[in-house]
């Protein structure tokens, strides 16, 4: 198993929040529930653990 290095950096709300982004007109109506959220933290999670 290779050993990798992760660089972190520290960033405010503010930075993190600052830029601007557009959502495409067909996913607008599209809305967030919490499993949805959670789907997405769990596969955020999974491909972090795998690197």
């Amino acid at each position: 198993m290779e050993n990798k290095i992760v660089n972190s950096k520290v960033y405010s709300l503010k930075e993190l929040f600052s830029d601007k982004f557009e959502v495409d007109f067909y996913q607008r109506e599209y809305v967030w529930q919490r499993k949805q959220m959670e789907d997405l933290i769990m596969d955020l999670s999974l491909e972090f653990l795998k690197n």
